[in-house]
């Protein structure tokens, strides 16, 4: 099968690597494709987002390595995206404005909640999570039940190709215990964002990004999900959500069994600028 990644940060926003170190190893790992996908919440920005004022910058710089592979015949395309943070408090809800400047493609994310009056990322410090989300059980309960109907209103309102990292909200649950995995209320929530996923037809990601900068030892999503997401027929794409070169590849092998072992033949890559099926046996 063809190594590819689309799901990458760079030092445009909250990365480590320069684009040219992650196409330098993308080319010695024999990758026949990879996307930068800087972080942004268009038009505002944070710490860890791409300026705004940078978008064409950004977008032109991606192009530009891309056209110089072509010209020197080096056998890797590079591509230009957003992982696009859904806000409905901040930034259009359908995702026009990142439409406007062309992109490639777009990964869908959610980061930010409210299940308060606050608004916090669930992937912030444990700290910051542990007192924004509350000490009691209910008000734990109403962060998860937010985090997933803002990913099932981003599903039906937004137009992008990829959602980003589907239970993002379990990087600290290890910590601070905000749900049970096995808890009925909790697998409704899933179940009814596969639905929304499989009417879609858009990607989902299998995110290795959690097992690489060591945040949590299993794939985004866990498996049975990546298995009740292949029952419903959701297509799926490999990305290791990569915030350093070397780290390219983090969790890669991982995240290609949990793959192949909920069943898929075949994972969605990107190939001569459409998203095509690529066979896991080729």
């Amino acid at each position: 099968m063809e190594k590819t990644s689309y799901h990458i940060h760079t030092l445009f926003c909250d990365g480590k690597s320069t684009p040219e170190e992650f196409v330098k190893a993308a080319l010695k790992e024999s990758y026949t494709s990879i996307g930068f996908s800087s972080h942004c919440m268009f038009p505002f920005s944070d710490l860890w987002h791409l300026d705004p004022k940078r978008i064409n910058e950004y977008l032109n710089y991606i192009r530009n390595i891309s056209v110089q592979m072509k010209e020197n015949g080096i056998p890797i395309s590079v591509y230009a995206g957003f992982e696009a943070d859904f806000i409905p408090e901040l930034v259009k809800e359908d995702f026009s404005d990142y439409r406007g400047f062309s992109p490639d493609y777009i990964i869908g994310a959610v980061h930010f909640v409210k299940p308060g009056k606050k608004i916090f990322a669930v992937d912030d410090s444990v700290e910051i999570v542990k007192k924004e989300s509350g000490a009691v059980s209910l008000e734990k309960k109403n962060t998860v039940l937010d985090y997933y109907s803002r990913l099932r209103e981003m599903i039906k309102k937004a137009s992008f190709d990829v959602l980003a990292h589907f239970d993002l909200v379990k990087v600290h649950n290890n910590v601070l215990e905000l749900f049970d995995e096995n808890d009925s209320w909790y697998r409704e929530e899933v179940e009814k964002t596969i639905e929304f996923l499989k009417q879609s037809g858009k990607i989902c990601e299998i995110n290795t990004g959690g097992i690489g900068r060591g945040k949590i030892s299993e794939l985004y999503p866990s498996q049975w999900i990546i298995n009740l997401m292949f029952q419903a027929g959701v297509p799926v794409t490999l990305s290791t959500d990569s915030h350093n070169a070397a780290g390219l590849s983090a969790g890669r092998d991982s995240g290609l069994e949990g793959i192949v072992s909920a069943g898929y033949k075949e994972i969605m890559i990107i190939r001569d600028g459409v998203w095509v099926p690529c066979s896991l046996g080729d």
